[in-house]
């Protein structure tokens, strides 16, 4: 039991208090903390089992639930566990009214969560907000995390604050997620809890209250998105005021997508890009995000001088612009052409060809390295830094043509990440004309695509 819980239940002389709280202090500089007295783990557990089998037949489905949010709680370091016996018949007093609701329950973390409803007020029990009867009273169905969380702020008030990264729409999460969730339902330290993240305090403040959103991208589904969410916080640390240009960059960024780890030892590396990126905009500089970070991480990643690694450190707007132009019209590809090509597995869709305006078209994918850089080069814009991203098949490429006299040329360029098209730009990365845009919708209309472009 934590000793702020065990002063709230006796009243101690000030002098006692004080020297418990110094004693407290100085042992949580060693990890170590007072430990007082409670019920045993296995009184509580039987205690609710006990309760639970009054209310429901064993074969109902939400006893099941109830029993396997008890002992998900039971096996780690929640309110449950440090409750003496008045706390005890308190919760057992909420949850009382909580069951004979016949609340419907969706899942065994909805459970959990009016479990820990109920041990909040045993501990608790002054927050109890004036509104708490009644809605309790005519509680039906809670739908998803989401919904919790507003119950909480509802019966115990305050703002209870999910991190953006958790999403409270659903009804279940991922092992890790649910531990953070049901730690900050509990109102308790992400610092104390989850040393490891390495948080300061102010990014662990950012890190619960910043109302950081990360964008759903359907195509990467196995990235650390704590590590994601993490980096992201740093970076806001230091630009408070421009969250929307640092979403804009991170998303443009294959690095902070497919190989966190090295973008978070890098970091410092970044801070000084989106410093620069920033100054780019005050000055009303026209470079679209995703330019500027292809070359950033062409630089830096993919080529060497003399074996230093490219930084920013000295760079003026001036220069870093010129050779942002450079790389981005030409990106070093005749050096790159000389290379063995390099192939990687299609999508499974038919060449397309079509008529407008009495113009043909035809969309063809690009499936080896040679073709890529050869788009590059021609349209002078930066696709061929995809080649990664092709041959491990995270992303695909496609080639809009032209008929003219001397055959199909190359007049756009679409970039197709699972089922998603996002961009698809011409020479010197220009829009698609109108025509481009209706051969390109009627391409993803028979291949069941969406279109979304950047």
């Amino acid at each position: 039991m934590e000793l702020k819980h065990f002063l709230l239940q006796y009243e101690l002389a000030s002098g006692v208090r004080q020297s418990l709280q110094l004693l407290d202090d100085k042992l949580q500089d060693f990890g170590l903390e007072i430990s007082t007295s409670g019920l045993s783990e296995a009184k509580i557990y039987y205690s609710w089992i006990d309760l639970f089998s009054t209310h429901f037949d064993k074969s109902d489905y939400r006893y099941a639930f109830y029993v396997s949010a008890l002992n998900y709680l039971m096996a780690d370091d929640y309110l449950i566990k440090q409750h003496n016996y008045e706390e005890l018949q308190r919760s057992f007093i909420f949850m009382t009214a909580i069951l004979e609701t016949k609340l419907r329950l969706k899942t065994d973390l909805i459970a959990q969560c009016m479990i820990q409803l109920a041990c909040f007020y045993g501990k608790f029990p002054q927050r109890l907000t004036v509104y708490s009867e009644h809605v309790i009273r005519h509680l039906k169905c809670i739908r998803d995390l989401k919904a919790c969380v507003q119950f909480h702020q509802v019966v115990y008030g305050g703002i209870l604050i999910i991190p953006g990264f958790i999403d409270t729409s659903k009804t279940n999460l991922p092992a890790f997620k649910r531990r953070m969730f049901s730690v900050l339902f509990e109102e308790r330290s992400l610092r104390k809890t989850f040393p490891f993240l390495g948080l300061s305090k102010q990014e662990a403040n950012l890190f619960q209250y910043g109302a950081i959103k990360l964008s759903k991208k359907e195509w990467f589904q196995d990235t650390d998105t704590v590590k994601h969410y993490r980096s992201l916080v740093r970076l806001y640390k230091h630009f408070p005021d421009h969250l929307e240009i640092i979403l804009k960059l991170l998303n443009c960024s294959f690095i902070w997508e497919e190989h966190i780890d090295r973008f978070e030892k890098d970091l410092e590396f970044w801070i000084d890009a989106v410093r620069l990126y920033i100054r780019y905009t005050s000055q009303d500089q026209n470079i679209e995000p995703r330019t500027y970070v292809d070359y950033l991480e062409h630089k830096r990643y993919r080529s060497t001088i003399n074996g230093n690694r490219f930084n920013l450190k000295g760079r003026t707007l001036k220069s870093i612009g010129r050779d942002i132009e450079h790389w981005h019209r030409y990106g070093f590809l005749e050096s790159v052409l000389k290379r063995a090509s390099i192939s990687w597995k299609p999508k499974p869709f038919q060449s397309y060809k079509a008529e407008l305006d009495a113009v043909i078209y035809l969309i063809e994918e690009i499936t080896d390295s040679v073709t890529l850089y050869r788009e590059s080069k021609e349209l002078q814009h930066c696709v061929h830094t995809y080649l990664k991203q092709c041959i491990n098949g995270s992303t695909h490429i496609f080639g809009l043509r032209k008929l003219g006299k001397d055959g199909f040329k190359p007049c756009c360029t679409i970039h197709l990440p699972e089922q998603t098209v996002l961009q698809c730009k011409g020479k010197l990365n220009r829009h698609c004309t109108q025509a481009e845009q209706d051969i390109l919708q009627m391409w993803a209309d028979q291949n069941d695509l969406t279109i979304n472009l950047l």
